[in-house]
């Protein structure tokens, strides 16, 4: 609207001085033109902003943060979940389940078996990274709660509010969250039913990824 506008004020000030009146479907183009460019330009800013963060950061000092992630079958309905962290706690689990409704029950499923874990072992304060926004935002407000995985996200936020302090949950890229995203290709690999959560020592697979994000942060 305000382009259009824009290009009315300077057809008419033009006319004024003297110059030809453009025909209307030349203002059209003219306007499409610059809502196109900015457009462009919005794209451009925004897909900066993402690259500004395109890998994974350790957690601020005395927070837990674990990155979870899960894959889905559409057509059989499996999914696995997984989830890693390092720092304060070196833990890395994955596990494949039947009768995931959509993929976002599955990432659910690994959101609450993380906070779980974390409640389980006295951790108060904790960071949990997700690549989903949808996960996101149904672990922070009540909007995914008809969803197919709306019971559990209730449950997820009983258990933050009964024993955290301090809970966060972000959503970054993929890139950040690649390691979980490995981790959980490795447990739709496995039978149905099947699942470990390892802590320190890890496995050497779970070593070799988390080697890598340190090494690429080590570089940065």
């Amino acid at each position: 609207m305000l382009n259009l506008l824009w290009k009315w004020c300077s057809t008419r000030n033009a006319v004024n001085a003297g110059e030809k009146m453009l025909a209307t479907s030349n203002i059209t183009y003219a306007v499409r033109q610059i809502t196109n460019e900015g457009s462009r330009k919005t794209k451009l800013y925004a897909g900066t902003a993402v690259l500004m963060r395109q890998r994974w950061t350790p957690p601020p000092q005395n927070l837990l943060k674990i990155n979870v992630d899960a894959a889905f079958n559409h057509t059989t309905k499996m999914g696995a979940w997984a989830l890693w962290c390092v720092m304060q706690l070196e833990m890395a689990g994955t596990g494949k389940v039947l009768d995931m409704l959509d993929a976002l029950m599955a990432e659910a499923t690994a959101c609450w078996t993380a906070i779980d874990i974390a409640a389980s072992v006295g951790i108060s304060k904790v960071q949990v990274e997700t690549d989903s926004l949808l996960l996101r935002n149904g672990v922070l407000i009540d909007e995914m709660d008809q969803a197919p995985a709306g019971v559990i996200f209730q449950d997820i936020r009983r258990v933050i509010r009964d024993h955290f302090l301090s809970f966060e949950c972000l959503y970054v890229p993929r890139l950040c969250n690649w390691s979980a995203h490995e981790i959980a290709a490795l447990g739709m690999s496995w039978d149905v039913g099947m699942s470990e959560v390892w802590e320190y020592p890890v496995p050497v697979f779970v070593q070799n990824l988390v080697a890598r994000e340190l090494a690429e942060l080590s570089v940065n």
